[in-house]
């Protein structure tokens, strides 16, 4: 696809298994396969990137950048969590052990701000 016609809207994209997302939609090959990269914006102004197969998706409504950001505040990716990590660290022990610090240690700089 030429840059004339490359996809780039601002998006809803609603995807097999009732998961929505909102943001900034364009297209990506990755080893000559197709996906959709939603840029979602958190609060921060910061754009959290997710990869979308195309087969998973079943709606994509194009609309306003200001509806989307919105949207979005309720919708943020989450791509791992402190369970995924644990297991991970069960399984890989040696391979993860510095995310389980890495965690820890923003846990304890977000204490640390709540008391002042």
């Amino acid at each position: 696809m030429d840059e004339k016609n490359a996809f780039s809207e601002w998006c809803i994209v609603e995807l097999l298994g009732h998961r929505k997302l909102a943001g900034l939609v364009t297209e990506r090959v990755i080893a000559g396969k197709g996906f959709l990269q939603v840029q979602v914006p958190n609060k921060a102004g910061e754009m959290q990137t997710q990869l979308i197969s195309p087969d998973s998706v079943y709606c994509i409504t194009p609309t306003e950048a200001q509806i989307c950001r919105k949207f979005a505040e309720s919708c943020q990716p989450n791509p791992i969590s402190k369970w995924d990590l644990r297991t991970l660290l069960e399984t890989y022990p040696q391979a993860t052990q510095h995310l389980l610090d890495q965690d820890d240690d923003q846990d304890n700089a977000d204490d640390e701000e709540m008391k002042v």
